[in-house]
C-alpha cells in the first residue's frame, strides 16, 4: 500500500491543486457576476490542525506535534469551500535509519528522499509562516479582504507579509466563547458569589452557561436582524445589560424587551408574559 500510495501521491496532489485553483477562478468569475467593484476580492477564515493528542479542545498545539495542515476556506458562498492547503511535515523515515546507523542529518532536503519539509526543531505552531504559504497560492487570483481566524492566531501576519496589504480580522464565535468561559475561570470572584461546598464546580459551570448564552444572543441577534450587521451591534449593548441583570435574578422586563433568547415566563404587576 505505501508503495503504491508512493507512486499515486503525487498526481493526487496535483489534482487538488488544481481543482482548488479551477475554485478560486469560480470565485472571481462569480465576484464579477454579481457585480463587486473589486471581483478579486475575498472573504476567507484559517485555522491549523495538528497530529499531536489534544483531548481538550482549550489546549493549543505544543511542540512534540509532528505534522500540521493548515486550511484556508472561502466565506464568499455558502458552499465554504477550501481554496488553499498548507501541510507540513517532520517526519522522515530515511532520516531516522540513517541516524539509527550513527549518521548525522538534517531534514529537510537531505541527500536522497527527504519526506520533510518542516526542520526537527522548528515550532509546529507557526500559523503565521504556514498562512502566509497558502497566501501565496491565492496570490494568482484572489486578494483577502477579510480573515477570521481564532483569538490567539498570528495567521493575520502572514497573510499581511505574502499579500503586503492590510487585512481586516475578525474572530469566531467558538473561540471567543472559549475565552470567554477561560475568563470567568480565571477570575476571581467574592466568596458569596457562589454557594456550597464544590465553588469550583459551580464556577466552571457558570462559565460554561454564559458562554452558551451569549453564544445563543449573538446567532438569534443575526436570525432576527436578516444578518443585518449594523442592526445586531446598535442592539448589543442592552442585550449585554440584559443578560447581566437576568444572572443577578432580575429576570423581568430587560430580557422581554431586550433578549433573543430568555424563554422564562414573568409575573410583571400581575400580568404574564414570556420573552422571546
Amino acid at each position: 500500500m505505501q508503495k503504491l500510495a508512493n507512486k499515486v501521491g503525487s498526481v493526487i496532489v496535483n489534482f487538488n491543486r488544481q481543482d482548488m485553483k479551477d475554485i478560486r477562478e469560480s470565485l472571481v468569475a462569480e465576484n464579477e457576476m454579481v457585480g463587486y467593484a473589486n471581483p478579486v476580492l475575498v472573504n476567507v477564515e484559517t485555522d491549523g490542525r495538528y497530529n499531536n493528542p489534544i483531548y481538550n479542545s482549550d489546549v493549543t498545539a505544543f511542540q512534540a506535534g509532528t505534522q500540521v495542515v493548515q486550511t484556508m476556506v472561502e466565506n464568499n458562498t455558502k458552499l465554504k469551500q477550501i481554496v488553499s492547503v498548507y501541510t507540513g511535515n517532520k517526519l522522515c523515515q530515511v532520516a531516522s535509519k540513517l541516524r539509527n546507523k550513527g549518521i548525522e542529518v538534517l531534514c529537510p532536503n537531505h541527500a536522497g528522499h527527504c519526506s520533510a519539509n518542516l526542520a526537527e526543531d522548528s515550532v509546529i505552531g507557526n500559523e503565521t509562516e504556514y498562512a502566509r504559504q497558502c497566501t501565496i497560492e491565492l496570490n494568482d487570483n484572489l486578494k483577502i479582504a477579510h480573515v477570521t481566524t481564532d483569538g490567539d492566531s498570528k495567521a493575520v501576519n502572514g497573510i499581511t507579509n505574502a499579500q503586503c496589504s492590510n487585512v481586516k480580522v475578525l474572530r469566531d464565535i467558538r473561540h471567543l466563547g472559549n475565552s470567554m468561559k477561560r475568563a470567568v475561570q480565571n477570575s476571581t470572584f467574592s466568596l458569596s458569589m457562589f454557594s456550597g461546598k464544590n465553588k469550583r464546580n459551580l464556577k466552571h459551570r457558570f462559565g460554561l452557561d454564559l458562554k452558551a448564552r451569549c453564544t445563543a444572543e449573538l446567532t438569534y441577534a443575526f436570525k432576527a436582524h436578516k444578518g443585518e450587521l449594523f442592526a445586531v451591534k446598535s442592539h448589543m449593548p442592552a442585550v449585554i445589560k440584559a443578560i447581566v441583570l437576568c444572572y443577578r435574578g432580575s429576570c423581568g422586563m430587560s430580557c422581554q424587551i431586550n433578549s433573543y433568547v430568555c424563554a422564562v415566563c414573568h409575573l410583571i404587576n400581575g400580568k404574564r408574559f414570556s420573552s422571546k
